[in-house]
């Protein structure tokens, strides 16, 4: 019975993805490749319907470049609604799949299957969860590295492998995230900014005593 999957990681991983079904949907995400996509305006071009795939059975690989400037914490892959409808898996349904994933670049994944009622699913699958950054992340130079997230100016995959059959007419909605400023970088700025103007202040006092004799 083909199970779903969406596959994210590094090359540490890449057996597993070589090894997956062609009806097993997964999304891997490895290192490195030539001539990347942007990751900043382009990263809705992964879909199973894209050109880039190979006999329209949803295996693709789409190189990207993260040129966000800002380290990527955080992936969202979403389909849109879809029904188990698939003629060449009779009764096929909710329960004849596993939803599963992997990632290598993050901490943790969840990958979530949701009722929508009348018959309608969506699959939502979550990679997230960042060691802290200190360099020694993942990288060509550093295959064995910490799940830190994708720095600034990294290069690397994301893989569709076998997303046919029920799945091959959804849409996936892609999203990434970045680390929001810390408390207390924002507390220790507005501090600084207060400093700055009591000082401003304090300089035009003097100022004003130094060249005004009323005062």
């Amino acid at each position: 019975m083909p199970k779903p999957l969406l596959l994210v990681g590094f090359l540490g991983v890449l057996p597993i993805i070589l090894s997956a079904q062609v009806n097993d949907p997964h999304i891997g995400l490895t290192e490195d490749g030539l001539r990347p996509l942007s990751l900043a305006t382009q990263l809705d071009a992964v879909q199973p319907t894209s050109a880039a795939c190979v006999d329209n059975d949803g295996n693709c690989s789409f190189v990207f470049l993260n040129d966000t400037g800002d380290l990527i914490t955080d992936f969202e892959f979403d389909t849109s609604p879809f029904s188990f409808d698939n003629p060449n898996v009779p009764n096929d349904g909710p329960g004849d799949y596993s939803y599963t994933c992997s990632s290598g670049y993050f901490l943790d994944c969840t990958a979530t299957l949701n009722s929508l009622g009348d018959g309608m699913y969506d699959l939502d699958f979550s990679f997230y969860g960042v060691d802290p950054y200190d360099g020694n992340g993942y990288s060509s130079e550093n295959p064995s590295g910490l799940p830190e997230g994708i720095s600034p100016g990294d290069t690397f995959y994301i893989s569709l492998d076998g997303w046919n059959g029920d799945f091959q007419g959804v849409t996936l909605t892609n999203s990434y995230s970045v680390p929001e400023p810390s408390v207390a970088l924002i507390f220790l700025t507005e501090l600084l900014l207060v400093a700055g103007v009591l000082a401003l202040c304090r300089r035009k006092l003097n100022w004003k005593r130094h060249f005004d004799p009323q005062t």
